[in-house]
């Protein structure tokens, strides 16, 4: 990933739901913090079920910013990019058919 500054991440649910929980959507802001603070761009996070996947970005609830407090520092607000309209990955905006 030398001099990326977007990234994709994936995961697959076994149960072949692709549904997001919310454990999914809390590593989402976990890693659209983390990109931020390296100047890379979460770009997506897609979650594979075994026929569909969604796109956590083109929901509603994609973080359009992430607050990141430590102590004894200034809280730092970094933006992760905007959220659904940029991205339309599918038969619809959040969720697709599998390649067969």
């Amino acid at each position: 990933m030398r001099g990326a500054d977007r990234v994709v991440i994936f995961h697959t649910h076994a149960s072949g739901d692709p549904s997001p929980s919310a454990e999914d959507l809390r590593f989402t802001v976990l890693m659209a913090a983390a990109a931020a603070v390296v100047g890379v761009q979460l770009v997506d996070h897609l979650v594979l079920g075994s026929d569909r996947w969604v796109s956590l970005r083109a929901r509603d609830d994609w973080p359009r910013e992430v607050r990141i407090e430590s102590p004894g520092c200034e809280a730092l607000l970094l933006p992760t990019g905007s959220g659904a309209s940029d991205a339309n990955h599918g038969a619809s905006p959040s969720t697709g058919d599998a390649p067969r």
